[in-house]
């Protein structure tokens, strides 16, 4: 049985203003946010130490403060073609 209780589809924006991929933000009701990437796309974590997220217009479901070594580490969490992912890190 899916427990899924919200979703929402943030869309990611080529330089012609079509929508090139989509990233889907799924809680559960135990309240977990599951992030998905459309199809042919994989979620990478871009860098977003000291940017204020409220001021680029960035979905807020999409940062993650995974741990790297023994520090967290600020991300936004981007879909990029599959072709093209090459992780820097590691997830948790």
């Amino acid at each position: 049985m899916d427990n899924t209780v919200q979703v929402k589809v943030v869309p990611f924006y080529d330089k012609n203003g079509n929508v090139e991929a989509t990233v889907t933000v799924s809680i559960t009701a135990e309240g977990k946010k599951v992030l998905s990437a459309s199809a042919g796309y994989r979620l990478y974590p871009m860098n977003a130490e000291d940017i204020n997220a409220k001021e680029r217009g960035w979905e807020s479901d999409l940062i993650r403060n995974p741990l790297i070594g023994d520090m967290r580490h600020r991300c936004y969490m981007i879909p990029v073609p599959e072709n093209m992912y090459q992780p820097l890190m590691a997830m948790e």
